[in-house]
């Protein structure tokens, strides 16, 4: 009986770790063909913005300038790409949460299965914080020289919150993966460190 429950409880864990490996894989596809969209539309839309003046810049000024230069067919776009951009942000959201969990549950228990698991959400959370941050971006590409100055302020808060939780997301992934596929980790990790 012990035996048969076992098995189970093998099946059942083999299962759902071949569905997080076709999620996983599925959303990094995806992710790359979105990516690779927004970035075209980007380039052609000409918006000159760099990732430290606009999105971790909190000034309006700067971002009305961006905006100044664009023709409205430009900033049609700007804001196909960015309306775009949240195909991207579900892909890497599923990505990142599939893979932490696949690799979080190669540990047999403790403290690192724990932190890997709770990290697992760290990628949702940034692709929720992405989203937030594109509602001011497309809200201010609404009224390019007349938005509120505090929406480039929302949108740079939102922007440095997402790029924390997401570089949260891409270390543990990283660090995991190889940890996970090291001799000394698996012989540690068999010994269940807490």
């Amino acid at each position: 009986m012990t035996n048969s429950n076992s098995e189970t409880r093998l099946s059942e864990h083999d299962q759902r770790n071949q569905q997080l490996r076709r999620i996983a894989l599925a959303s990094f596809i995806f992710l790359i063909c979105a990516a690779t969209l927004v970035i075209v539309l980007l380039q052609m839309s000409g918006y000159a913005g760099t990732m430290e003046d606009t999105q971790l810049g909190f000034n309006a000024e700067v971002i009305r300038n961006y905006f100044s230069l664009m023709s409205p067919t430009d900033m049609g776009l700007f804001i196909t790409a960015n309306i775009v951009d949240y195909l991207f942000m579900l892909c890497y959201g599923l990505f990142f949460f599939s893979a932490a969990r696949l690799i979080s549950w190669n540990y047999k228990g403790g403290l690192p299965k724990r932190i890997g698991l709770s990290l697992a959400w760290a990628g949702v959370i940034a692709a929720v914080l992405d989203g937030l941050e594109n509602v001011f971006l497309l809200s201010m590409a609404a009224d390019p020289v007349g938005f509120a100055g505090w929406f480039a302020i929302a949108h740079s808060s939102f922007a440095f919150a997402k790029f924390l939780f997401m570089y949260a997301a891409m270390a543990w992934t990283m660090v995991g993966f190889v940890v996970n596929r090291t001799p000394l980790a698996t012989h540690l990790m068999a010994r269940q460190i807490v």
